[in-house]
């Protein structure tokens, strides 16, 4: 998380005075900001209960991160958009995201859920 931190000062620092994501494709970063964030304190959670069910229900929202990454995509691929490449890289790549999500993969297999925990518990 310390490395997504210093890759988005980076951003910010080189697209200064600009907004480094255009104004379109903001409202679902802050929506992926607000899951992620979500996201971390249920991880915690599940880590300091090590607690399954707690584990499941971040593979829950994963699904919500899957429809927020397919937004963004249909946003950038859209012939509305006009921003160019730099600024679609930029929305892209300062998701938490990605990172957070392949983190609440891994609780879950050090916590040994099974996906029928899923189905059964949540």
């Amino acid at each position: 998380m310390c490395n997504l931190a210093q890759h988005i000062a980076k951003v910010a620092r080189l697209t200064h005075p600009s907004e480094p994501i255009p104004a379109d494709i903001r409202p679902v970063s802050v929506q992926m900001g607000a899951l992620a964030s979500s996201l971390a304190e249920d991880a915690a959670a599940a880590i300091e209960s090590r607690d399954p069910i707690s584990a499941a229900w971040l593979m829950r929202a994963d699904d919500e991160v899957d429809a927020l990454r397919r937004r963004i995509f249909e946003i950038l691929f859209s012939e509305d958009w006009s921003h160019g490449a730099e600024p679609a890289v930029n929305a892209t790549s300062a998701s938490p995201i990605t990172q957070l999500r392949s983190r609440a993969k891994s609780i879950w297999d050090r916590l040994g859920c099974s996906h029928q925990l899923i189905a059964d518990e949540v």
